[in-house]
């Protein structure tokens, strides 16, 4: 992808348009179906995965993987415009995330982590008890 330059940023595939049209075609169309766009297949993925944790009726990590799926479909789109509406600028001086932003990822990744390890098993393991009971 970085055509035999030394590429950092995302702000250097805003170079992929002018140099391969259809590899920047292609990737865009990647891009859109890990986001989830209906017609393509990354769609379906994540509906057969949503569909699955609706059946064991996980709703907390329901949740947070809508949230998470909407976040990302942001970040996707971004590359897609980096892409094709972006002027060819060199950004090489530029960080992508600044320190807060992934300070901020860190925290919620372990918020996820807490939520997954040591909440949500004794929550199932109290309704498991319960749903026992009654039978």
């Amino acid at each position: 992808m970085h055509l035999g330059e030394e590429t950092n940023h995302l702000v250097d595939f805003s170079k992929l348009k002018n140099s391969n049209r259809m590899l920047a075609l292609i990737f865009s169309l990647l891009i859109f179906s890990m986001s989830g766009i209906p017609p393509l297949g990354g769609f379906f993925v994540k509906l057969d995965i949503l569909y699955a944790l609706m059946e064991s009726s996980r709703f907390g990590i329901n949740f947070i993987f809508l949230f998470f799926t909407v976040a990302s479909f942001f970040y996707y789109l971004r590359v897609v415009k980096i892409i094709f509406f972006d002027k060819n600028n060199d950004y090489s001086s530029k960080p992508i995330a600044s320190e807060e932003r992934l300070q901020a990822i860190a925290v919620l990744f372990v918020i996820l982590l807490f939520y997954m390890f040591l909440i949500e098993k004794p929550l199932l393991e109290i309704q498991i008890q319960a749903l026992n009971s009654l039978f």
